[in-house]
């Protein structure tokens, strides 16, 4: 089986690895609140199939009601399952590209026809046009996407979505990294708007890919379609532990302090790999994507002589560019004096 995702790949990179790049997470790691959560979760007993803990938390702290809220592990399983809920075999789906490959494989798995708006940036003109002419069940939309970290603001957000709902259609907005942004739009970030679903993963600024959680949010009915097709118990007790634990004052703290770190030692990045002659796209997230030719053969070169692994971002149809997740400010420094070497050849 072949992954196009950043981290392990079950392959011979990662015994290579030696630092890790191409994932999006929060390199300082979970907080402790997080951790002890973790720790006390009971695994000799069945979780609560309905998540009830973990929902409710999020009902209290985004004050939606919590039938409105669905708790699974991570946003790809909530990409596939609302998917698979919402679209009948031979609808349309529409993608705002360079985006996620996970939205497309869903809608293909489900029998969609797929089509895409292409660009570095998303162009919401051309993004309506699409949706007025096409008619897709469901519109996905990464906000801020990744990899580009572009960021669409809250007017143009309802603009689409309207649009979705006058042509019966939902639209997808995945907000896994809202939680890197300077001023986050906030879960959701289309309140009680109907024909939106909200999906925010909270491995990633919290760095718990391992643990897979994340939530969906959406009005009752949809829900409820898409609780129908899940397979039962698909969040575990140690998920649901953790989850609960991300809303406490000490997991925000941790949040609050280490994020703006991480956005800081994107701009040296950035810097840095301009002073080298390179051209990057800077985004509003702590990941950057940078020119550099043959994505596939620099990303090897980084990996077997340094042990750096960065993002080929050829599976985003972008076989130029790499993306790079900013780390620690010793590990970006690393990296930047890995690229220099190679430059210097």
């Amino acid at each position: 089986m072949i992954y196009s995702h950043g981290g392990p790949s079950g392959d011979h990179r990662d015994k290579l690895t030696k630092i890790d790049f191409s994932v999006s997470l929060n390199a300082y790691g979970p907080p402790k609140e997080v951790v002890n959560a973790i720790h006390s979760a009971s695994i000799d007993t069945y979780p609560d199939p309905t998540s009830l803990e973990p929902r409710t938390t999020a009902s209290i702290h985004w004050n939606i009601d919590r039938s409105c809220i669905l708790f699974g592990a991570g946003a790809s399983e909530f990409i596939h399952f609302a998917t698979q809920a919402l679209i009948n075999r031979g609808d349309t789906a529409l993608i705002a590209s360079h985006t996620y490959g996970e939205y497309r494989r869903a809608a293909l798995i489900a029998g969609a026809q797929v089509l895409d708006v292409d660009g570095m940036y998303i162009d919401i003109q051309k993004l309506g046009e699409k949706i007025e002419n096409s008619r897709p069940k469901i519109t996905y939309l990464c906000n801020p996407n990744n990899p580009t970290g572009q960021l669409i603001l809250g007017p143009e957000l309802k603009y689409i979505a309207n649009l979705c709902q006058s042509v019966n259609g939902y639209l997808m907005l995945d907000q896994s990294y809202d939680g890197f942004l300077a001023d986050p739009l906030g879960t959701p970030a289309l309140r009680e708007h109907p024909s939106v679903i909200h999906i925010r993963s909270i491995t990633k600024d919290f760095a718990l890919a391992g643990v897979r959680a994340g939530f969906l949010v959406a009005p009752e009915s949809i829900c409820q379609k898409i609780d129908q097709i899940r397979i039962p118990w698909s969040a575990s007790t140690v998920a649901q532990n953790a989850a609960v634990a991300t809303f406490t004052a000490g997991a925000a703290l941790h949040a609050n302090k280490t994020i703006p770190q991480l956005r800081d030692e994107r701009e040296r990045i950035d810097k840095a790999f301009n002073s080298l002659g390179f051209e990057t796209v800077s985004g509003h997230t702590h990941t950057l994507l940078c020119k550099v030719g043959n994505a596939t053969d620099f990303s090897s070169k980084l990996l077997q002589e340094f042990g750096l692994r960065v993002r080929d971002c050829t599976s985003f149809n972008l076989p130029e560019y790499i993306r790079v997740a900013a780390r620690t400010v010793d590990e970006n420094s690393i990296l930047i004096d890995a690229i220099s070497n190679l430059e210097a050849r």
